[in-house]
């Protein structure tokens, strides 16, 4: 009985806290928001809350422990990219600084007129390389003086011989002479030969290039062509 008075006791108190009679059906959620169908409440239609209009940004994100603490925004450094100085190659020797070593080619083929009186077709060009070695500049002088040794094969005759000219650094011309030049073949008492080299040196590249000649007299050359030396 003591447990029924408080059962029927507390529905009571229950019953006078509830203003809204209750509904144990279907029943209409009460109206909610301003009416303009987003829910927000302001009237605006945007859908965002009264605080926060269409025209809101939100702060920029700053650096810091997970991108958010306060200050200046922190910019991630601009890519600097390769260094393009490293990958450059060193500049070549020039032979109007210090002593440099030259690779050299020459190539030429017989003048009209033939070699040694022939005519008609004459003989194939002739190919050739040799290494010209440039003395180191001495202080007040702008000439450097070049040599190498000239030895090949051509027209079934050896030729033997020795390049030595002068670099002039003030213009960039280099002119050399065949010294000792001697040319030999089977059956034949060895004859002289004799030839000139000229050249311009590219500033660029350090490497000297132009026409020469040789033959077997010093001024009717035989042989016509170009050669061109480089830093080794």
């Amino acid at each position: 009985m003591t447990r029924a008075l408080l059962y029927a006791a507390l529905a009571g108190a229950l019953t006078a806290c509830i203003d809204t009679r209750l509904s144990l059906g279907q029943h209409d959620a009460p109206p909610t928001g301003d009416g303009d169908g987003d829910g927000d409440g302001d009237g605006d239609g945007d859908g965002l809350p009264p605080d926060m209009d269409a025209t809101f940004v939100p702060p920029p994100i700053t650096g810091g422990a997970g991108g958010m603490t306060g200050g200046a925004p922190v910019m991630p450094p601009p890519d600097a990219g390769p260094d393009l100085d490293a990958d450059l190659p060193s500049p070549p020797a020039s032979p109007c600084e210090e002593r440099v070593t030259m690779s050299a080619t020459l190539a030429c083929a017989i003048d009209e007129g033939g070699f040694a009186g022939q005519s008609g077709g004459g003989p194939p060009p002739m190919l050739t390389t040799t290494t010209l070695s440039f003395e180191a500049p001495r202080a007040g002088q702008s000439f450097v003086r070049a040599s190498g040794s000239l030895v090949f094969e051509a027209w079934n005759a050896t030729f033997t011989g020795r390049i030595e000219g002068n670099l002039d650094c003030a213009r960039g011309f280099f002119v050399a002479l065949i010294q000792e030049g001697e040319m030999s073949m089977p059956g034949i008492p060895p004859a002289p030969f004799f030839g000139r080299l000229e050249g311009r040196l590219d500033p660029d590249t350090a490497a000297i290039a132009g026409p020469w000649w040789h033959g077997p007299d010093p001024g009717t050359p035989v042989c016509i062509g170009d050669w061109a030396a480089a830093p080794r």
